[in-house]
């Protein structure tokens, strides 16, 4: 089985969905609504197996407030994989 790392694309958007609920047990309503609203402004990136998302890593824009001053940082929002495929180190 193949699998590797690469940003995810709209077309993805309905695996993504269960991804995250099989993680996270929130209602389907809700992270439907979540990607509708942030896929645009969010960096999704995918761990495939045979060419399908088995996993995804949601980053979100933040910032880094120290005496130095301000850097732009990612935050890790949500990280996962679909039960079948969990123990496999996709997200290692």
């Amino acid at each position: 089985m193949y699998s590797g790392v690469r940003p995810a694309r709209r077309q993805d958007v309905p695996v993504l969905c269960g991804i995250w609920q099989a993680c996270f047990h929130d209602p389907p309503e809700y992270v439907r609504y979540f990607y509708g609203e942030n896929f645009d402004r969010i960096s999704v990136f995918v761990r495939t197996a045979d060419g399908v998302p088995v996993s995804a890593l949601h980053l979100m824009d933040s910032e880094f407030v120290s005496g130095a001053g301000i850097r732009k940082a990612k935050l890790i929002y949500a990280a996962g994989t679909a039960p079948a495929h969990r123990g496999k180190g996709y997200m290692g």
